[in-house]
This record gives C-alpha cells, sequence and structure tokens, in this order.
C-alpha cells in the first residue's frame, strides 16, 4: 500500500516542475531573511535588539527613488508593520510585490553592505557582522527551491533578480561579457524590468559590436545582414574543434547552421520594432519576443566570438 506522500505525487505529477514566484514553503525562510537584514537580534541578556527597518527603507528609497508605500500599501516605521504589509500582500497572492521588494534589499546588500555591516556595527554589543555574499547566497538557495527567480551577485548589476533560463544560454551569456548583452539580459528577464523594448535595442547593439569585432561591413545590423547575404561573407570555420553544444554532424550540417545564423540575425533585428525610428505611437515589444530576441542573440553572439564562422576572404573583394 502506497504512502499519502506516494499517492499526492502519483496524483500531482507536475508538482517537481512548476516554478513560483515566492515558494510557499519557502515563504517563512526569506521573511526571516529580510528580518535578519532589518533588525538586530535580543542579544544574551534578553534585551531587545536593535530595529532598523525604518532607516534601512528610507536609504532603499532614496537610492532607488521609489515609495515602499507604493509596493506594498502600507506605511511603517518598524518591522512590525513592515512584516504585516508583506504577509498582506502574500495572503492576497500579490507574489510580484514581494519579488519586486526582495529585488531591492538584494541590491542594495549587494551594492552597499549598508544594512548588513553598519547596522550591527553601531549596535555596539559584539556582534559578528553578516558577510553580503554570504546572506545572498543564502537567498538564492532558497529561491533555486521552487522559484523562477534566482540571485544577481554581480556589484552593480542593473538587476537583482532574474527569471531562471537554460543554465548553458546563460552560461553563454556570461563567458562572452558584453556589457549591451548583460544589459539585455537584465531587462528581458529582470524582476523589476520596464522596458522589454530596450532588451532588444541592447541585443542589436551586442550584435552589431560582435559582428564588427568580426570584421563585418557596416554600421547597423540591417547593414550587417545585407552585407552577409549580398557577399556570401561568412563561412563555418574548423566545427569539429570546437567545444560547442551544436556540433556540426548528420542533422546539424554547416549549410543548416549557417541558416540558422541568418535567420537569428533576422529574428532579433525584425523584433527591434524602434529600428526605423518613427513617433511615439510606435508599436512596443512584449515580453516573450523580448526574451525570444536576447536568448537568440547569445546564442549568435556565441557562435560569432568562439568563431565558428567567419569572414570568408574568397568570397569577398
Amino acid at each position: 500500500m502506497s504512502s499519502p506522500f506516494e499517492q499526492y505525487e502519483k496524483a500531482h505529477p507536475e508538482h517537481w516542475d512548476c516554478l513560483y514566484d515566492i515558494p510557499p514553503w519557502e515563504w517563512k525562510s526569506i521573511v526571516e531573511w529580510i528580518h535578519k537584514i532589518f533588525v538586530v537580534d535580543y542579544d544574551e541578556y534578553g534585551s531587545r535588539g536593535f530595529d532598523y527597518t525604518d532607516q534601512i527603507v528610507g536609504e532603499i528609497q532614496k537610492k532607488y527613488r521609489i515609495m515602499f508605500r507604493d509596493i506594498i500599501g502600507i506605511r511603517y516605521n518598524s518591522w512590525d508593520s513592515f512584516h504585516a504589509a508583506l504577509e498582506s500582500k502574500y495572503a492576497s497572492h500579490d507574489e510580484l510585490s514581494i519579488v519586486f521588494v526582495v529585488e531591492l534589499i538584494v541590491k542594495f546588500v549587494r551594492d552597499d553592505h549598508v544594512p548588513v555591516d553598519n547596522a550591527r556595527c553601531a549596535a555596539g554589543r559584539g556582534y559578528e557582522p553578516f558577510k553580503s555574499k554570504d546572506l545572498l547566497f543564502r537567498l538564492d538557495g532558497m529561491l533555486s527551491n521552487g522559484s523562477k527567480w534566482r540571485v544577481v551577485f554581480g556589484h552593480g548589476c542593473a538587476a537583482g533578480l532574474v527569471e531562471r533560463v537554460d543554465e548553458r544560454i546563460v552560461n553563454m551569456a556570461e563567458e562572452i561579457d558584453n556589457n549591451y548583452l548583460n544589459d539585455a539580459w537584465f531587462c528581458a528577464f529582470g524582476a523589476s524590468t520596464s522596458s522589454y523594448s530596450m532588451a532588444v535595442k541592447h541585443a542589436v547593439t551586442a550584435l552589431e559590436e560582435v559582428l564588427s569585432a568580426a570584421g563585418i561591413s557596416g554600421g547597423t545590423l540591417g547593414k550587417k545582414i545585407k552585407w552577409i547575404r549580398e557577399n556570401n561573407g561568412l563561412r563555418m570555420h574548423n566545427v569539429a574543434d570546437k567545444q560547442l553544444s551544436m556540433r556540426a554532424n548528420e542533422h546539424f550540417t554547416p549549410e543548416i547552421i549557417y541558416k540558422w545564423l541568418q535567420d537569428g540575425l533576422d529574428i532579433v533585428q525584425k523584433t527591434d520594432t524602434e529600428r526605423h525610428g518613427g513617433n511615439s505611437d510606435r508599436i512596443k515589444v512584449a515580453r516573450e519576443p523580448a526574451q525570444q530576441a536576447v536568448i537568440v542573440a547569445t546564442v549568435l553572439c556565441e557562435l560569432v566570438t568562439k568563431k565558428y564562422f567567419v569572414v570568408d576572404a574568397e568570397n569577398v573583394s
């Protein structure tokens, strides 16, 4: 006879595949994580510690020019009121507001360290300061247990949290290390992104930089695509010696991968709805097309920077 847990698993096979903004089983741990930053715990004599909620919230609001009361809908000057506001949002299933709050705290802890180090030193009770990176790793561990979000550790990055994407694509982007491509990722997959159009524009600029470095003529991406087509200007280069996940074989011939390159360039360029200029009524880019364009741009940058494609001198006069 199967256990109740086994019966549940059989009835809900999607249980392990579903990603949440805030995993229900990690909610309490995430609240405790925020509490560790905002409040110095009781000391060994039982005296109440120092509540820095008002101070830290004020610093975050000034730095990022945003008011927490507009996010979680209440004025607060203590941990108790801040905690109550978070619980209210969670109970009403407004998890995205909580994700936005967590992202602001992540960026502040990561880039300023003030709520982690100075608060406890100011307490004057011998508390060992927390390491900012340790706190971020701890939160990332909680989010890895069922959340669609992960922590961004890079100091000064535009995002504090980004959506989970296939690790192979993420690794490609990190290895390429192009500033425009990084910004494209933050705009497309960041928790508080406000412009998917900018994600595409950054992806286009990243491709323009990478193609220019490879010797492709033309200033804009559209002109570079035209140059490649008219001159048959790229060729596969030593594919068998490369360590790319999409190796050329009987299924992925050089001709097929070359067509992928051309089609991919078209996808990214045509997703940029502002490429021809225009007025303020121009079409805005939606989330999914922007994310697709950024992923495609990442793979194309990988193909060119790793020299799977090089300028074909024989076909270019």
